[in-house]
């Protein structure tokens, strides 16, 4: 996993709770730019973002990391924020959100649910969470190769472009997203699915 954060001492205590606990990539990220750079080269499995960097708001870049960095989970960690800014990170691309005034246990806890893909928010927000932030999760395990082509409905891609990335036929695509829909629980013909919705299984 990876820290971002541009503050040296909350990124040195991030680095010491989270490294006992995580594998984390190491140098940090203490840039946006510095992110992107690490995430194109060495993506990892979870970034822990700070919200606020001298160059701006990541929610203003969340979008388009997440659409360049799908398998990559990003859960925002933040001490200064508005009551919808959990929802809205989460509808930018974001598994989660926790705040810095949380327990440090809260945050390990967050960022094991983020590792498998389940959503974060803080305890209090649940209840008052709008339907648009919940995500389904899968009923049953998805297989390595469903996982690759959710990713990839994930990003947009057509059902002629999945075929040509995993090297199958357009058939077997077919059958490989009736399988996944079946996994979450979606009836066959019930329409065109927002797979942005899908938690990876």
């Amino acid at each position: 996993m990876l820290v971002a954060e541009d503050q040296p001492a909350m990124l040195e205590s991030l680095e010491r709770w989270l490294g006992a606990h995580f594998t984390l990539l190491l140098p940090s990220a203490i840039t946006l730019a510095g992110l992107e750079a690490t995430l194109t080269k060495r993506p990892p499995h979870v970034v822990v973002l700070d919200l606020y960097f001298p160059e701006g708001n990541a929610l203003t870049i969340l979008p388009t990391l997440k659409a360049r960095h799908p398998a990559t989970n990003f859960l925002v960690y933040s001490g200064t924020f508005e009551p919808q800014t959990p929802y809205a990170v989460i509808r930018a691309g974001a598994i989660g959100f926790v705040s810095k005034s949380a327990p440090i246990p809260d945050l390990i806890a967050a960022v094991w649910q983020a590792s498998i893909g389940r959503l974060t928010l803080p305890g209090e927000q649940w209840g008052r969470a709008p339907l648009d932030v919940h995500r389904l999760y899968p009923k049953e395990p998805l297989t390595p190769r469903q996982r690759e082509c959710l990713v990839l409905l994930q990003t947009g891609r057509t059902y002629e472009e999945i075929a040509e990335c995993l090297g199958v036929t357009l058939k077997a695509v077919e059958a490989l997203v009736a399988k996944i829909r079946k996994a979450y629980g979606i009836p066959p013909g019930s329409g065109r699915v927002d797979y942005g919705m899908l938690a990876l299984g």
